[in-house]
């Protein structure tokens, strides 16, 4: 939570220009909760601080003033937890004054009202005295927001759609002193707005202005309600307001203020796009592309979407990919080919939920997440060969450790006497004991691989010439050695397949159970977002037909009859969308089957190339050195078959 609020949009030297300060960015960046943003609008001198100050249950939080001047320049930010729900994060926006005779210019006016209704979950507009025509004035920026913002990137767009992305509108009318009757009645706060909101009967000039705004502020903001504060203490005390505590305030005040702050508290509407939450990240990069866009005088929702979209799933791959790698060097390589499937898991994992929770995820924006799942792929097998290399040389370092002081026995010709073969064939039975004895998790997973390698390479040729060239032994027992020699490699060799088997086995049915658990995850928060999408439109639905009603009531059949077209366009909408979300439920099931048999048919392809290998080991014979070429040819198969696993890691 910020101790006070800073600078959000800066303005220039001469009140006009508007920049993102960087410091708040920074601060916005470090939100990853759903935020409920606020923001207040009004005439310059109206007391809108104060309405934020008392979301923050302070008196001087925002700096109020108690002169003329008017005190907030651009627009200012605050952040903290939002009350009564820890899991969101609420954002205060603070706005210049509207009609501020130092600035003099209506076109930033126009700027900051645009950016405060793009930016908002909630607007609260704020006026003094009644709802009349000098406040309904302050709200004339409304029927210009359609000058300066185009909702699609290309066709047509009605003023209509444009409720769908506007806030909810909270009309906080200050010093009110009117007694809420009609006929003799009494009216609540709320239908004290839609009276003063009604249209107008006739024709001529006057009353085409009269309704024009109305019409404007029930078709962009048609969730919409209204609190009427009394005043906050007497008329001689307001220039002490920032300095009184809450219990200072009058009772009457203080009421209608908790019922202010309990409504927005309940109500805690996030800002959403296409049914997901907007956080911190998302709400810096938005913020960018709309004071830069209204620099270029060309602000485009859809656009400004699209863009942030890009951008921040962008970046959420860049942050699931970094999370990935920090658990995998985590590790301290050579490990057991379980220990890194398990730990790839568990980074995949991580990774995944990360993204899932940051990224705008819908069937437009699919490719972001298989993106990502081709760079887990990717990281698993370089991971993988990372660790046969460094399990590699760390073996390679032990044989030849173990090897050192028997090589230099060959080097002295010790073994060339007669019984040298036997001499031999004994250190080589300690070594590889002693080998065997060191765990696998010191090893890795080529311990019995480099082995074999090594038996190939440095033992084989040694013991078959000292077996050739040993006179302590017969022509008969020379054959029988060779043959039992034979026999002990194909066992070997067996061995090392099933091993290979079996680990290969093992891995492939991790990496399957990895799929489908984050495939899983995808389709629960594609889900839900839909949902959410989906919640909303109904919701915007509802409301136009309430306005719809409204309208049949005040005698306008003529512009009720118009909305029906949108609520007909409304419920369009939402069966494209149920349609959509079906087809794209039935294409991650077709795509799910497909990688499932996939599986199944490498599956296949792993035990064939095993019993062709098997084979070899079988038919393979030390003349010619055959068995040698079978054990190479088997040892590069092996790692084929490693290969084979390439492409099934999501």
């Amino acid at each position: 939570m910020m101790d006070a609020p800073i600078p959000f949009i800066t303005t220039g030297e001469d009140g006009t220009g508007l920049s993102v300060n960087p410091q708040a960015k920074e601060i916005l960046r470090q939100i990853t909760k759903p935020m409920v943003i606020v923001s207040v609008v009004g005439m310059y001198r109206t007391g809108k601080s104060f309405l934020l100050n008392c979301l923050m249950g302070k008196t001087d939080g925002f700096p109020l003033g108690a002169t003329v001047e008017a005190k907030t320049k651009g627009i200012w930010m605050w952040t903290g937890d939002f009350p009564n729900d820890p899991s969101k994060a609420m954002v205060l926006l603070d706005t210049e004054g509207l009609h501020d005779p130092e600035k003099g210019s209506r076109t930033h006016d126009a700027e900051i009202f645009t950016l405060a209704v793009l930016l908002s979950s909630i607007l609260i507009y704020n006026s003094k005295g009644a709802i009349d025509s000098n406040s309904l004035d302050g709200l004339h920026l409304a029927t210009e927001l359609t000058n300066h913002i185009s909702m699609k990137a290309e066709g047509e767009e009605t003023g209509d759609e444009f409720a769908k992305f506007f806030p909810m509108l909270i009309w906080a009318v200050r010093d009110h002193h009117l007694e809420l009757t009609v006929d003799g009645r009494d009216i609540t706060a709320k239908e004290y707005l839609e009276k003063c909101l009604a249209l107008k009967r006739g024709r001529g000039k006057d009353v085409t202005n009269y309704n024009a705004l109305r019409e404007t502020i029930r078709a962009f903001f048609k969730n919409r309600s209204c609190f009427l504060f009394p005043l906050p203490t007497a008329m001689d005390n307001l220039k002490n307001l920032e300095k009184l505590q809450m219990n200072e305030l009058d009772p009457k005040f203080i009421k209608i203020g908790y019922e202010f702050t309990e409504f927005i508290f309940k109500n805690g509407l996030c800002k959403m796009i296409s049914g997901k939450e907007v956080t911190g990240g998302m709400f810096s990069t938005l913020s960018e592309k709309y004071v830069e866009a209204i620099a270029t005088g060309n602000v485009n929702i859809e656009s400004a979407y699209d863009y942030m979209i890009q951008t921040e799933n962008s970046k959420a791959i860049e942050k699931a990919a970094l999370q990935y790698h920090n658990q995998m060097n985590s590790l301290m390589f050579p490990v057991t080919l379980e220990v890194l499937n398990k730990e790839n898991m568990k980074a995949q994992n991580q990774a995944t939920d990360i993204f899932l929770n940051t990224a705008v995820n819908n069937d437009r924006n699919r490719q972001y997440f298989q993106n990502l799942n081709q760079l887990l792929e990717q990281f698993y097998q370089e991971y993988v060969a990372k660790n046969h290399t460094a399990s590699d040389n760390k073996c390679e370092g032990i044989l030849k450790n173990l090897y050192k002081e028997i090589e230099a026995q060959v080097e002295k010709g010790e073994f060339t006497r007669p019984g040298g073969h036997a001499s031999y064939k004994d250190l080589i039975l300690n070594l590889e004991k002693n080998y065997g004895q060191i765990p696998d998790s010191e090893k890795g997973p080529s311990g019995q691989l480099t082995l074999l390698r090594f038996r190939s390479e440095k033992i084989e040729p040694k013991l078959s010439t000292l077996l050739q060239t040993d006179k302590a032994l017969s022509d008969e027992q020379k054959k029988q050695e060779q043959l039992k020699l034979e026999i002990e490699d194909k066992e070997r060799m067996k061995l090392l397949l099933e091993e290979q088997n079996s680990a290969l086995k093992k891995q492939q049915n991790e990496i399957k159970e990895s799929y489908e658990n984050n495939l899983r995850k995808q389709k629960e928060e594609f889900a839900r977002q839909h949902d959410q999408d989906m919640k909303n439109l109904q919701t915007n639905m509802k409301l136009a037909m309430e306005e719809k009603e409204r309208l049949m009531k005040e005698g306008f059949e003529e512009h009720a009859n118009l909305m029906q077209e949108e609520l007909r366009d409304a419920k369009e909408d939402i069966a494209e969308k149920e349609r959509n979300q079906k087809e794209l439920q039935e294409k991650m099931k077709n795509e799910m089957d497909d990688k499932i048999s996939k599986m199944k048919e490498e599956e296949k392809e792993r035990v064939k190339r095993i019993e062709e290998m098997q084979a070899k080991v079988e038919e393979g014979n030390r003349g010619g050195g055959g068995l040698f070429s079978a054990l190479g040819s088997a040892l590069d198969s092996v790692l084929g078959v490693g290969r084979l696993l390439k492409g099934f890691k999501i």
